[in-house]
């Protein structure tokens, strides 16, 4: 599946950012506390490939329940156009922890190597066919990141109340440069 995103660092408080995406019609879906482990390759670099492998340990909090489980993702290497990132995208969930151990067992026998750790706290929303989250991601700061087709990224981004930056960067490459 091919993912489109656009990350934006706002330059506002995150009560102001929650008011805004809410007055605008996003529906909240659900919090999450997500630590995102990469890992690179052990015979090429991703940075130089710009690929990634993540395994995701997610806690996602409903209003009645939080699900527990894992997500072991890659990711191909990116297309930027205005300012919106595409890029292939492989996900595969692992329902208990126990299995998300094993995973990680298999992928450090097989020669790979965690290169950072990143942890988040994610409040995601939905409206027509986007999808937006609010991230805490510590160390980096409060970001928002909206997801679908290229077009209708391009519209919602116009219609942001507030000053933001568009960020290329992704979470990995903006901690390993700190």
């Amino acid at each position: 599946m091919i993912e489109a995103e656009i990350k934006i660092k706002p330059y506002t408080s995150l009560d102001r950012v929650v008011k805004c995406v809410e007055d605008s019609g996003y529906t909240f879906l659900y919090r999450s506390i997500e630590e995102d482990h990469y890992y690179n390759h052990p015979c090429r670099d991703f940075r130089e490939t710009d690929e990634a492998l993540r395994l995701r340990f997610l806690e996602k909090i409903h209003e009645h329940r939080v699900d527990k489980y894992c997500i072991l993702t890659y990711k191909g290497p990116r297309r930027v156009e205005a300012g919106v990132k595409s890029r292939e995208e492989l996900e595969i969930d692992i329902a208990s922890r126990k299995q998300c151990m094993i995973l990680l067992q298999i992928l450090e026998r097989l020669g790979f190597r965690e290169v950072a750790v990143i942890r988040k706290d994610r409040r995601v929303y939905r409206k027509n066919g986007l999808t937006l989250s609010i991230d805490l991601v510590h160390k980096l700061g409060l970001f928002i990141e909206i997801e679908g087709s290229k077009d209708l990224i391009i519209k919602e981004i116009e219609s942001i109340p507030f000053k933001y930056e568009i960020i290329e960067k992704t979470y990995l490459e903006l901690l390993l440069d700190l």
